[in-house]
């Protein structure tokens, strides 16, 4: 009965380590999946970072349209001031 009494009282002492390390354990799993949120995860910034995005997006496409109707009126300056109708004839190799 002695030994018993022995053992439970010095059984805290020993458990009391792991259980330590479950509760650290159980802490940080809490903190990662509630507390902790990924950049990804957060939802108050998509419809910012949407508007942001559309705004790159239309003004990446009025630069190519930009350039397009440049090109396009070289291309009309080009066929105005050139021969018109008349084909082209490349330079003859002698």
């Amino acid at each position: 009965e002695e030994g018993d009494e022995d053992f439970i009282h010095s059984l805290l002492p020993r458990m009391l380590p792991g259980f330590y390390i479950s509760v650290l354990g159980l802490l940080s799993l809490i903190c990662v999946s509630c507390v902790v949120k990924h950049p990804h995860d957060v939802r108050t910034g998509a419809p910012q970072l949407r508007a942001a995005v559309e705004a790159e997006n239309r003004k990446f496409k009025a630069a190519l349209k930009a350039k397009k109707k440049k090109r396009q009126n070289l291309d009309d300056q080009i066929n105005i001031e050139g021969a018109g109708d008349a084909e082209y004839l490349p330079p003859q190799i002698t």
